[in-house]
């Protein structure tokens, strides 16, 4: 997976990243003192997100939420991997 960039409006700690089939994931990795965790969630090109349940009645939907604590090198690889079991 390839970093594309980090996006300065989301939460300050989303980064941007293309798979090789070209879709996109944005990966937030939580470290405050209030909420921890890490989230993927489905991008576009730009950063923007896509609801992963399509439904934008029950607000945005992450595609997966790992509550374990982790920076983004090890939640590309967390995702890699979940994406290949999938």
């Amino acid at each position: 997976m390839e970093h594309v960039a980090d996006l300065d409006w989301w939460c300050p700690v989303t980064k941007l990243y293309r798979a090789r089939d070209g879709q996109h994931y944005a990966i937030t990795c939580l470290d405050f003192w209030t909420a921890s965790g890490t989230e993927v969630f489905l991008a576009d090109e730009n950063g923007i997100a896509i609801d992963a349940d399509g439904d934008p009645t029950n607000g945005l939907t992450a595609l997966v939420r790992w509550d374990d604590q982790m920076d983004h090198e090890t939640a590309v690889a967390r995702l890699t991997e979940w994406l290949s079991e999938a």
